[in-house]
């Protein structure tokens, strides 16, 4: 059998090209502070055979060296330590935020929401299986109330508390089966969240971390075609044992509250292919191109997963229907500073953006630009600023003034701070100004706090 002892959970667990390939060190609060998941399936070491010592380990050694020491509930008196060993991996985090609009936007309001995170990792040869397998769920609970809609904006001002879905929810968003076939080549299947797999360093995330802006979490370029979650599968080329380029077919339909796989693909499908570079600087950077295909057919006001379209009160014609809608796009990094201590405490810049048809897609252009990571003395907090624009195409212009909304490309901007009270605890102010779409609406201050927990 060819070797794939080197492939782990925390390499082979992404579909975007610039997951990995040049991207050390990734300044963002999981990699300062790494999960057991990025700790316990480094290096070599032999698997044991399924839950084997799950109940003869040591505790108290378990207790002054595991990773999970920087969670709220700790290693479970040395079992959470010997189920990793063994290939289970358990995580979540509870985020609270307490977000509001101070000013301009379409209403001035504050409001209390929150968002938990379940995750389940499965290195299939640690668990008595076979080699090259894994396996990975994440779920998500919804609840409480948020301002996106009251800022006016079409991107979220608070992605995370997008998803799954409207109102007080749960869902499983990504159940994804991975099989590594060489140190070079894997293949995957499942329910994706997509958003989990477009990584960025310095920029990017889901909300609880980093920024909090859609406008500066992910790439808007795509978003008429690709789902937030659907079901898919792709093939994933690997470098030195880290995605470099990757090719994806996945259902046109989003499926973030559902796992009805009887009409896959009864309504189209979308292509996604992206590779990577490393960039030739002393530092480490890489840049990244791809694009996407959609087959579905569209309006340009359908239902997207990220965008929110203002509430039409006038009547308008009939909109035309268009087949196929496709973007291209680019992802880029570099890192300025690193910590001589630690080369993954850092800081540097990012930018993403690309270009789409105009017409399905709602967008002719995106482009977003930051700087991010540590900071230098305090390398457990971590900061961010960032600014956005959303390019709105001329069809969705023409079309929402027939419906009485003179309309604008909006931009914003992201200041946040996110402070590591304890290992497990993370507490962030987060300011943003944004300048609406619609063109009545004057730009919106958007404050808050989020306070995360690791369990």
């Amino acid at each position: 059998m060819i070797p794939l002892r080197k492939l782990t959970l925390a390499g082979i667990t992404g579909l975007s090209a610039s997951l990995s390939y040049g991207q050390e060190p990734k300044a963002t609060n999981s990699v300062l502070n790494p999960t057991p998941i990025e700790v316990l399936t480094q290096g070599d070491a032999a698997p044991k055979p399924a839950l084997q010592s799950c109940l003869d380990s040591d505790p108290k050694a378990k207790e002054e060296v595991s990773p999970f020491m920087s969670t709220l509930t700790g290693n479970w008196g040395g079992y959470r330590d010997s189920l990793a060993q063994n290939g289970f991996i358990f995580r979540g985090d509870l985020t609270q935020f307490y977000q509001g609009v101070a000013s301009g936007g379409k209403t001035n309001q504050f409001e209390y929401g929150g968002k938990l995170n379940y995750y389940v990792d499965i290195d299939g040869q640690k668990a008595g299986l076979w080699e090259g397998l894994f396996i990975n769920m994440h779920a998500e609970t919804r609840y409480g109330e948020d301002v996106n809609k009251a800022s006016g904006a079409l991107l979220p001002v608070n992605l995370a508390s997008k998803f799954p879905g409207d109102g007080n929810l749960t869902a499983i968003t990504s159940l994804k089966v991975t099989q590594g076939l060489s140190e070079n080549l894997a293949v995957y299947a499942g329910k994706i969240n997509t958003l989990d797999e477009d990584k960025l360093t310095f920029g990017g995330g889901i909300g609880i971390d980093n920024f909090m802006s859609g406008g500066l979490t992910f790439n808007a370029t795509a978003l008429r075609a690709v789902p937030y979650s659907t079901f898919g599968t792709g093939v994933v080329f690997l470098v030195d044992h880290q995605p470099a380029a990757a090719i994806s077919v996945f259902d046109a339909v989003d499926h973030a509250t559902d796992s009805a796989v009887n009409n896959l693909f009864s309504k189209g499908a979308v292509i996604v292919a992206e590779g990577g570079l490393p960039l030739p600087f002393e530092k480490p950077g890489s840049v990244s191109i791809g694009g996407v295909y959609s087959t579905r057919t569209y309006t340009s006001l359908d239902f997207d997963s990220y965008l929110l379209f203002p509430q039409l009160n006038r009547a308008i014609p009939v909109l035309g229907r268009e087949t196929g809608s496709w973007s291209v796009f680019y992802k880029a990094s570099q890192t300025l500073w690193t910590s001589c201590e630690d080369p993954k405490n850092a800081w540097g810049i990012f930018s993403e953006g690309g270009v789409a048809d105009g017409n399905p897609s709602p967008l002719n252009n995106f482009f977003n630009f930051g700087i991010s990571g540590s900071n230098p003395y305090a390398t457990k907090d971590t900061f961010g600023l960032g600014y956005f624009y959303l390019g709105l195409s001329g069809p969705i212009k023409g079309t929402l003034a027939l419906a009485g909304l003179n309309v604008r490309d909006e931009q914003g901007f992201e200041l946040f701070y996110n402070c590591a009270v304890t290992p497990w605890f993370h507490l962030t102010p987060d300011v943003q100004l944004v300048l609406p779409t619609q063109s009545k609406q004057e730009a919106a201050c958007v404050i808050g706090l989020r306070a995360k927990l690791d369990f």
